[in-house]
């Protein structure tokens, strides 16, 4: 059980959510299933935010690799040894 809940937690900070909303998370988890609705709703905004954010680094991945893809195009992408 503990490496289940150390992963958990791992994961929760990893994909970005806030070391406060973690312990609120944990201390529900503590608390038992009276507070199965409130867990739920927190992963629920955590998972929004996730894609949110997901959804704003694939548009910037995909400006970069177009301006990746234009600048070997032209051939002015090298390194200046000056």
């Amino acid at each position: 059980m503990d490496i289940c809940w150390l992963e958990l937690v791992c994961c929760l900070k990893n994909s970005g959510m806030p070391i406060e909303e973690v312990k609120e998370f944990m201390m529900l988890c503590l608390n038992g299933s009276s507070t199965c609705e409130q867990r739920r709703e927190l992963l629920e905004q955590h998972k929004e935010n996730i894609e949110q954010k997901m959804n704003t680094l694939n548009r910037s991945l995909g400006m970069i690799n177009y301006k990746l893809a234009h600048y070997n195009e032209i051939g002015i992408f090298h390194i200046d040894t000056h």
